[in-house]
């Protein structure tokens, strides 16, 4: 599920003793460190308070349990620090594999285009706008936008083009909409013969990159979730007027051209 803000997750254990020592002492189904650390301070916390509570609120009868129960606590606590410390080393190693494969799934995957549109200047000083829409499933459109880049190319100004598409939201019925800004003589097209209920748009040089949140010792904690970095954008359009028909390539069924 492709998406900017996608949920890290946390680690798999490799083995049945770390995903006890997951259940029974670090108890985390996602990568909330901060959180358990907190946890843990508010635990040594409570063992202060009960061996006050030894020495001043409970009878000369009760104290050897109640030091049996401050005992264990302690035990626990610091068992469940050493092993948040190292599964928190394990999590960065973990995300930075994670955010790797994901990157690769987002510059392999096309998604649908709803409006493309191009802006540009024009005038002697070029301070009159004008902006154009062009619709990535009709040949004629798209020729209108390759000679206008091939223009461009050539004698400028450069127009900026803006893409328009939709990803899909987990667990929702509706997908949300996504925009990414280039300058139209940066892109390249790839073209199909066949006919497109619409264009799509791919981006070879995406990649996620991590939310990170900071302490105020400067510490970064493992992040939970994430935003990408889309970079110029890749069309899958029609053929344009007067294009001869290519072999298929590989990646989306048409002719990079551009």
């Amino acid at each position: 599920m492709l998406r900017p803000d996608l949920q890290v997750p946390l680690y798999p254990p490799d083995s049945r003793p770390a995903a006890l020592a997951r259940v029974l002492l670090v108890r985390l189904n996602a990568p909330r460190f901060a959180e358990a650390q907190r946890a843990n301070r508010r635990g040594f916390a409570l063992i202060v308070v009960l061996l006050v509570a030894v020495q001043f609120a409970v009878t000369p009868e009760a104290r050897p349990y109640l030091r049996w129960v401050v005992a264990a606590l302690a035990l626990w606590l610091l068992a469940r620090v050493f092993a948040l410390g190292r599964t928190e080393r394990r999590q960065r190693h973990y995300e930075q594999r994670w955010l790797a494969a994901q990157s690769a799934a987002l510059r392999d995957t096309w998604f649908e285009v709803v409006r493309c549109t191009v802006q540009g200047r024009q005038g002697p000083g070029l301070d009159r706008r004008d902006e154009a829409s062009y619709e990535l499933a009709r040949s004629d459109e798209v020729r209108d936008l390759l000679d206008r880049q091939a223009s461009e190319r050539e004698s400028g100004p450069i127009s900026r083009i803006t893409v328009e598409f939709t990803f899909p939201l987990a667990g929702r019925q509706y997908a949300a909409l996504g925009a990414v800004y280039a300058d139209l003589t940066d892109i390249q097209t790839v073209v199909t013969a066949g006919r497109l209920r619409s264009g799509r748009v791919r981006f070879p040089e995406a990649a996620y990159h991590a939310e990170t949140s900071r302490t105020r010792q400067g510490r970064y904690w493992p992040s939970r979730t994430t935003f990408w970095a889309l970079g110029t954008p890749l069309l899958f359009t029609a053929s344009p007027d007067g294009f001869p028909a290519a072999p298929a390539d590989s990646s989306a069924g048409g002719r990079l051209i551009g």
